[in-house]
């Protein structure tokens, strides 16, 4: 069969599927203060998936409020820096840094820098996961 290119996918023999897909293609997610999550891989844009994969761009002087997760969340820093808060706990990030969010964990994202934040997440699930505001 050899490799061959078929509406972004590309297949070999041996090496099984790859699919490549643009940033623009998966859901955009709002957050406060003009930030934003965009889901690039999910089951909605590759049916056969079993994870979900994204990124979160954090503005500046932006406070998400604090969410649970019905899975653990895996993220890397790209750029810039800002603290993830674990209920009243808050501990620093920066680029370079990954991170490890148990399930059930509360947590947001603050940015207080000049500086956008950008994290790449994912899921270890189809779909973005069940996700609920944390109890006060």
């Amino acid at each position: 069969m050899g490799n061959t290119l078929i509406k972004g996918m590309c297949s070999s023999i041996n090496m099984g599927k790859v699919v490549i897909i643009s940033r623009d293609k998966g859901m955009k997610v709002e957050l406060p203060n003009n930030s934003y999550s965009q889901i690039v891989i999910s089951d909605s844009v590759v049916s056969d998936t079993h994870s979900t994969m994204g990124f979160s761009v954090f503005k500046p002087n932006t406070v998400t409020k604090q969410i649970v997760h019905a899975v653990e969340e895996l993220a890397y820093v790209i750029s810039g820096s800002g603290k993830i808060a674990v209920r009243s706990e808050a501990y620093e990030c920066k680029a370079g840094d990954g991170l490890y969010i148990a399930a059930g964990t509360p947590h947001s994202v603050e940015n207080q820098d000049s500086k956008d934040l950008i994290m790449v997440f994912y899921f270890p699930h189809p779909s973005y996961p069940k996700t609920e505001p944390a109890a006060d």
